[in-house]
């Protein structure tokens, strides 16, 4: 498996396994780095209580919000409130365009946001137009990283073998699991500062 430090390494080049045609990347914390703790308060507790009742009911981001009380405006200044904490890594962008400028590969999102809110933050960050797919957990029936079915329903929709993608997450579970399935891995550590 192979490690990169932002910090540490002055820069990273994709693999050339040539066989690769599908890069993965996960948005939190490799693409964008935010911390939903550094929004207010009030937003805090919402975003804690919304994700926690997603994930246990394997529900929609915005049918949870609703089923709490939450207005579709609260929600849209939650997402908004979420976004200007976040800060693009240039180094992770530098490297999606580089891949960008090959014609015959694609570049995908594999997170485990809700729609509404990777499309928000994408087209926040003005970078949506990088990505050639962006798969979440909807695609996958409500199962999250690092679970297998989440990948062999990405696997599914891309109709590429595993060993044609390549996948880079900051989570070492969800890495695994994608290797294990033959997958091509690079396990993004971040530094604590970061």
């Amino acid at each position: 498996m192979k490690i990169i430090n932002d910090y540490l390494q002055e820069s990273f080049n994709p693999p050339t396994l040539g066989s690769v045609t599908h890069y993965l990347f996960d948005f939190d914390h490799v693409i964008a780095v935010y911390n939903k703790y550094s929004a207010q308060p009030e937003y805090r507790s919402m975003i804690i209580n919304i994700l926690k009742k997603r994930k246990k009911e394997k529900k929609d981001f915005i049918k949870s919000a609703k089923e709490l009380g939450y207005s579709f405006d609260q929600v849209k200044k939650l997402l908004h409130e979420l976004a200007i904490h976040m800060k693009v890594n240039k180094k992770i962008l530098n490297l999606i365009k580089e891949i960008k400028k090959k014609t015959d590969y694609k570049v995908v999102i594999a997170t485990n946001n809700a729609p509404v809110v990777i499309n928000y933050f994408l087209a926040f960050l003005g970078i949506d137009h990088l990505f050639d797919v962006k798969f979440h957990p909807e695609y996958a029936n409500w199962i999250w990283k690092p679970d297998k079915k989440y990948f062999t329903k990405l696997q599914s929709l891309l109709k590429v073998p595993f060993n044609e993608m390549w996948f880079i997450d900051d989570d070492p579970n969800n890495i695994n699991a994608f290797k294990q399935l033959g997958g091509n891995v690079t396990w993004y550590r971040k530094m604590k500062n970061e």
